[in-house]
C-alpha cells in the first residue's frame, strides 16, 4: 500500500508540473487515501510526515485551480501533524518541513484575506528558517529564507505596514543576491527579479521615487537578460510588469519634477524675469494666471520622458518578437496587461503608438 501512495504521489507531481491539476488532484487524493487509513487507522505513525507531504502537495493544486477553502483546510491539515511531530516529539529533522507547509498556508491565507492569519503564518516560518540559516549554518536552506522573507513583505505591505514590509523584502534581496550575483545561481535569478519588482512598489508607496526606480530597474533588466538573451518567453509577461512598473514611476517622477519646476519658474517669471514668459517651448504650457506662457523643461526631464519612450519601444519590440512562441496563458495574461496600458491617457504619442503595435500583434496572432 505504501508503494502504491509514493507512485500516485509521483504521478501528482508530474501531472502538476505537465499543468494537468485535474488529474494531479485526483492522484494525491487517491495516494491521500492510502496514507490516512494507514496512520489514522492502522496506527502506522512512521508514515504520518508522508501524509502530512500529500496534504501539501493537494494544496498546492488545489491552490493553483483557484479553491482557496480546500488548499488552506488541506495546508492545516498538514501543518497539524508536522507541529506535532516536531514541537511534540522533537523531530527537528522535520523543521523546515514545518515552516514550507506555514509559508504555503500563508500565501493562501493572503489570498483569501485573512491578513492576521497569513502574517502570523508567514512569521512562524521565518522564525525557523532563521533560526536554521544564521543559527545551524543551514545555508542550503537561505533561498527558504528569501522566499519567506519576501511573502512576509507581502503580507506587510497589504496590511499597510511599509517599513515591515521594505525590510522584509531588503532582507530577501540581500540572500537572492548573494546566491545569484556571488554564487551563480541564476536558477533563483527570477526570484531576485521578483523581489526587487517588490521592494520598487514598496518604495515607490512610501515615497521614495529613486529607490523605487533604482529597484524597477534591476528587475526590468534581470527579466530582460532572461526573456531576450536566454529565451525565457514564459517571463515575458513578468518583463512587461516590471517595465510598466518602472514607466509609471518615471512618469510620477516626471510630473513631480514639473511640479517643482513650475513653482520655481512661476516665481522667477512674476518677481525677476518677466521677458521669459515670451520664450518658446510647446513643453510644457503653464497657467500663470495672467494668460499662458511657456518655459523650457529641465534635463533632467527630458531625460525621463525620453526613457519612457524608449522603455516601450523595446517593450513593443520583445512582444513583437516572441508572439508566435507564447503560451496561451502567457499570452492571455500579457493582453490584459497591455490593454491596461493601453487605457492610459499619459502616453506620448510615439509611445502609445508602440504599445497599440503591440497589443494588435499578439491579438491577431491567437
Amino acid at each position: 500500500a505504501t508503494d502504491l501512495a509514493a507512485v500516485n504521489n509521483n504521478l501528482g507531481v508530474a501531472l502538476r508540473a505537465r499543468g494537468d491539476l485535474a488529474g494531479a488532484i485526483a492522484t494525491f487524493e487517491r495516494a491521500r487515501t492510502i496514507y490516512a487509513r494507514l496512520v489514522e487507522r492502522e496506527g502506522r505513525a512512521d508514515l504520518a510526515n508522508d501524509l502530512a507531504m500529500i496534504d501539501n502537495n493537494l494544496g498546492l493544486v488545489l491552490r493553483a485551480r483557484g479553491d482557496l477553502a480546500g488548499a488552506i483546510a488541506a495546508y492545516e491539515r498538514a501543518r497539524t501533524i508536522r507541529a506535532r511531530l516536531v514541537e511534540g516529539e522533537g523531530r527537528t529533522d522535520l523543521a523546515n518541513d514545518l515552516a514550507t507547509v506555514d509559508n504555503n498556508l500563508g500565501t493562501a491565507l493572503l489570498a483569501r484575506g485573512d491578513l492576521a492569519g497569513a502574517i502570523a503564518a508567514h512569521e512562524r516560518a521565518r522564525t525557523i528558517c532563521a533560526r536554521l540559516v544564521e543559527r545551524e549554518g543551514r545555508d542550503d536552506l537561505a533561498n527558504d529564507l528569501a522566499r519567506v522573507d519576501n511573502n512576509l513583505g507581502n503580507a506587510l505591505v497589504t496590511r499597510g505596514d511599509l517599513a515591515g514590509a521594505i525590510a522584509a523584502y531588503e532582507r530577501a534581496r540581500s540572500i537572492y543576491a548573494r546566491l545569484v550575483e556571488g554564487e551563480g545561481r541564476d536558477d533563483l535569478a527570477n526570484d531576485l527579479a521578483s523581489v526587487d519588482n517588490n521592494l520598487g512598489i514598496a518604495l515607490g508607496d512610501r515615497g521614495d521615487l529613486a529607490g523605487a526606480i533604482a529597484a524597477h530597474e534591476r528587475a526590468r533588466a534581470i527579466h530582460a537578460r532572461l526573456v531576450e538573451g536566454e529565451g525565457r518567453d514564459d517571463l515575458l509577461p513578468d518583463l512587461c510588469r516590471t517595465t510598466f512598473n518602472e514607466i509609471l514611476l518615471l512618469r510620477s517622477e516626471a510630473k513631480l519634477t514639473w511640479i517643482w519646476l513650475w513653482w520655481s519658474v512661476r516665481t522667477a517669471l512674476r518677481s525677476l524675469l518677466p521677458r521669459r514668459l515670451h520664450q518658446r517651448n510647446p513643453d510644457p504650457q503653464m497657467s500663470l494666471g495672467g494668460g499662458r506662457a511657456t518655459y523650457p523643461p529641465s534635463k533632467d526631464v527630458v531625460e525621463l520622458k525620453a526613457n519612457l519612450i524608449e522603455q516601450v519601444g523595446r517593450l513593443a519590440t520583445s512582444v513583437e518578437g516572441r508572439t508566435g512562441r507564447l503560451s496561451e496563458a502567457a499570452r492571455t495574461e500579457l493582453i490584459d496587461v497591455l490593454r491596461l496600458a493601453c487605457s492610459l491617457s499619459w502616453w506620448p504619442p510615439d509611445a502609445k503608438v508602440e504599445l497599440e503595435r503591440a497589443l494588435s500583434l499578439l491579438e491577431s496572432n491567437r
